[in-house]
Formats: structure tokens, C-alpha cells, sequence
């Protein structure tokens, strides 16, 4: 990349780290333009123009006309950017995916890494989204032996949840409704693949639609459970099933 009139754009929430990359940059022969927040961002580039955006991935979820802005930057700017995280999550490096970034860098990072790593080098996008992907694979099979998770939908994004946070499951025509202190999470599956990652010493079927977390049962009915505060039905063909493993035990 040449320097000459070549701008850059540093959307980064953090005052302290917003200064110091602007420094870095200054300090190199490039112009930079700031901003706090995606809204921010914006505004600056319906005045001015910009070759390339460096935006903290808190800022690249907020939303814009609709979506996300580094969908936004994407699809309707189309400025090559890089993401900044504060740590390498899982869901950090979907959304990394999800917009296909130019670049990612995790805090702490060097002023070379910066320039080396991020800016000086030609992008190769094949590369880093293999790189990305092996490391989701690699924090997802980390969680995994920590204690079970699985990849759900929140919203537009996926995220992983761990099971013990599951309160009940609903299938819903192709999908299920995975729900979580209060939360709806959703699946492209069924109750009987899920089954099967599902430890089974917490997890119950009590209907043709319904699992529900052992751990999360309250009141006892003669025909339901009371799973925080829902009730669920249980079937005939599963009553053994749940009388000894719930109703028994309370």
C-alpha cells in the first residue's frame, strides 16, 4: 500500500486505544480520520472518503440501516477493513467470518503487529479465513472438554451456549427453540439429533416436542413440569421416564 493520500479510518470505542493507533499511523505517513462508534463512522464518511477502516469489533455489531455495520461496510461501502478484539472468541471470529474482514487483530497487540501484520502486508483472505476457522474449531473442542456446548442462532449471529444454561428445548417444524434464562436461541435440527451431544444424566424428553433440563425443574404436575416458570408438557408415552427420573426424586 502506498501512503500517498491514502486514508485511514479508526472506529474504536477505547479512547486511550483509538489515540495510540492514530499515533502509529500519524507517525507513518498516514492520514486517519476517528470515530467512537459506528454512528460516528458514518457520519464521517458521508462527508469524507476513506481507503481503508480499522474497527473494534464492538463497533462492527452496531447497527446501521438494518444490519450490522461491518455488514454495512461490506456490502454497501465496500472499504476493505480489519477487525480489533479484545479477546479471541468464538463469537468474534464468526462475526470475523460473517463480514469478511481483511484482517484480525486481538489485544494486546505491538505497533509492528499493526503495521506489519495488518497493514504493510498484501491481505490474503483465503488464508486468514482458514486461519479463523481453525480457530474456531480449536476454542469450540477448548469449550467443548471444559464442559458441553452447542452452536446456536442469536438473532443474525451464532454464538456457542453451554448446555447446563439450557432450560428447556422446543421443536418447532424443521428448527428448535432453544430457550435460556429467558433467552430464545434457535437450531436447524431435531430433538432427536440433539439428543445425542446432550449429556443424559441432566436432559429429559417429557413430550414428541419437548426436552427439558433436569437441573431447571421446579413444581411437579401430573401431567406437566414447571421449567422456570413454563409449562411443559409430558406425554403418556413418556411419563415412566419422567416420574423416575424427576418425579421421584422430589
Amino acid at each position: 500500500m502506498t501512503k500517498d493520500k491514502f486514508t485511514i479510518l479508526i472506529v474504536e470505542d477505547d479512547f486511550f486505544c483509538r489515540k495510540r493507533i492514530n499515533k502509529v499511523l500519524l507517525k507513518e505517513g498516514y492520514k486517519t480520520l476517528l470515530a467512537g462508534s459506528a454512528a460516528k463512522a458514518v457520519s464521517l464518511l458521508e462527508a469524507q472518503s476513506c481507503s481503508f477502516i480499522i474497527l473494534n469489533v464492538n463497533a462492527a455489531l452496531e447497527v446501521i440501516n438494518g444490519s450490522s455495520f461491518g455488514q454495512y461496510i461490506r456490502k454497501k461501502l465496500q472499504i476493505p477493513f480489519i477487525y480489533i478484539a479484545t479477546a479471541e472468541t468464538v463469537e468474534t471470529v464468526k462475526f470475523a467470518i460473517n463480514d469478511q474482514v481483511s484482517g484480525y487483530l486481538t489485544q494486546p497487540f505491538t505497533d509492528t503487529d499493526l503495521l506489519a501484520d495488518i497493514i504493510v502486508k498484501p491481505f490474503k483472505k483465503k488464508k486468514l479465513r482458514a486461519s479463523i476457522q481453525a480457530l474456531t474449531l480449536a476454542t469450540e473442542n477448548r469449550q467443548q472438554e471444559q464442559g458441553c456446548c452447542i452452536s446456536v442462532a442469536d438473532g443474525n449471529f451464532e454464538t456457542v451456549l453451554p448446555v447446563e444454561e439450557i432450560d428447556y428445548i422446543q421443536a418447532k417444524g424443521e428448527s428448535l427453540r432453544i430457550y435460556s434464562r429467558g433467552i430464545l436461541y434457535s437450531q436447524e435440527s431435531n430433538l432427536n439429533e440433539i439428543s445425542k451431544v446432550l449429556p443424559k444424566e441432566h436432559f429429559l424428553r417429557t413430550h414428541e416436542a419437548f426436552i427439558i433440563n433436569k437441573e431447571k425443574v421446579g413444581l411437579v404436575k401430573t401431567d406437566s413440569l414447571i421449567v422456570n416458570n413454563i409449562e411443559i408438557p409430558v406425554s403418556e408415552k413418556y411419563l415412566d421416564n419422567v416420574r423416575n427420573a424427576v418425579i421421584d426424586s422430589q
